[in-house]
């Protein structure tokens, strides 16, 4: 399941980490959400939903929101994920941080459990 970026210090989180699916992933992160009482959204099917839209839309207790793209540990965003993310990127810039724009991979769950303590 998603760890922390130590891969030359810890060999087995890394490998842990690179075996993570797309799915276990997402499946963790919406447990996150649930304990932490967030409103989270994920399309159950994302073949009816804007291509290249964010996987999860999070609403943060300070009124934040954020919009997050999960890839597996290598894992690369497509060309419409490239122009959901340069968009939103300028809207979290406009807002000063209010809405942010992440992409997330399984190592970054430290830096996800702290965005959304």
């Amino acid at each position: 399941m998603p760890g922390q970026r130590i891969a030359m210090m810890n060999p087995a989180r890394a490998a842990l980490d690179a075996a993570c699916t797309e799915a276990q992933f997402s499946e963790w992160l919406r447990q996150l959400c649930a304990v932490r009482h967030l409103f989270a959204y994920h399309a159950h099917d994302s073949r009816h939903s804007a291509a290249g839209y964010p996987d999860w839309t999070i609403v943060l207790r300070d009124g934040g929101l954020v919009f997050a793209e999960l890839k597996r540990e290598r894992g690369e965003l497509s060309r419409d994920q490239l122009l959901w993310g340069a968009a939103l990127s300028g809207v979290e810039e406009a807002t000063g941080g209010r809405v942010r724009y992440r992409v997330w991979h399984p190592s970054d769950a430290p830096e996800i459990e702290r965005l959304l303590s």
